[in-house]
């Protein structure tokens, strides 16, 4: 689908509420503007990172707050992963791979 908006006289722009919708877009998000190899312009929304949860639950020691949420996702699944299989091989008595 293709949307019109108008530039404003002080380079404002409205994103489509369909857009702001379809990727959860709030008041006082971002957005990343680029430029791709043919010359057109790309808009993105900027994704939520673990330092805009400030207050919302703790980070665990070590974790950067800046890092992107999806990398401490899966930080947090591949140690969870990690975990499961020494508990297998406490119990086993012997290795799991």
């Amino acid at each position: 689908m293709i949307w019109l908006v108008k530039v404003t006289e002080s380079g404002q722009i409205t994103i489509p509420a369909e857009l702001r919708r379809k990727h959860n877009m709030k008041t006082g998000d971002q957005v990343m503007w680029t430029e791709d190899e043919q010359g057109r312009i790309v808009v993105k929304p900027k994704r939520r990172s673990a330092s805009g949860l400030d207050g919302i639950s703790s980070l665990r020691p070590g974790v950067v707050a800046d890092d992107d949420f999806g990398n401490i996702i899966a930080e947090a699944m591949e140690e969870n992963a990690a975990r499961i299989v020494a508990d297998m091989n406490d119990e086993c008595g012997k290795a799991v791979q």
